[in-house]
């Protein structure tokens, strides 16, 4: 009888930690706060600020919204996205038409990343969520 109590309420926690969203997953507004070149050098913070940089992605069920804001832009850059789970804290942001995928990012915990460019012209985009 101990037995099947304790294998309940063990079974009954795991449940509650897996409800409250024990790694939050990707939804949720995440801002831009570090951009990486391929030769390592990095922009954050004031940086990215006076250079005129603002970007972040409002994640909802299957919906991404990315905005960019700019100093080049009189207005706001907004497009709209859908979400596909790879699995493993990985993620695709698609147009909604499809065959074409905007980023591949991935998710460890309150750290979105991914890279953007080829080779030498490579970036790593770091986002936080807010």
């Amino acid at each position: 009888m101990f037995k099947r109590v304790t294998s309940f309420i063990a079974i009954l926690m795991l449940g509650l930690f897996v409800l409250a969203g024990c790694g939050k997953g990707i939804e949720g507004t995440w801002v831009l706060t570090k951009e990486i070149d391929a030769a390592g050098v990095s922009m954050s913070g004031d940086e990215l600020s006076d250079v005129g940089v603002a970007e972040q992605y409002e994640i909802t069920g299957n919906s991404v919204v990315y905005t960019l804001n700019t100093t080049y832009a009189k207005q706001p850059i907004v497009i709209e996205l859908e979400l596909k789970d790879l699995g493993g804290g990985q993620y695709e942001f698609n147009l909604p038409s499809g065959g074409y995928t905007f980023a591949t990012v991935t998710v460890k915990g309150n750290t979105m990343t991914y890279e953007v460019g080829e080779d030498s012209d490579k970036m790593t985009m770091v986002f936080k969520r807010k």
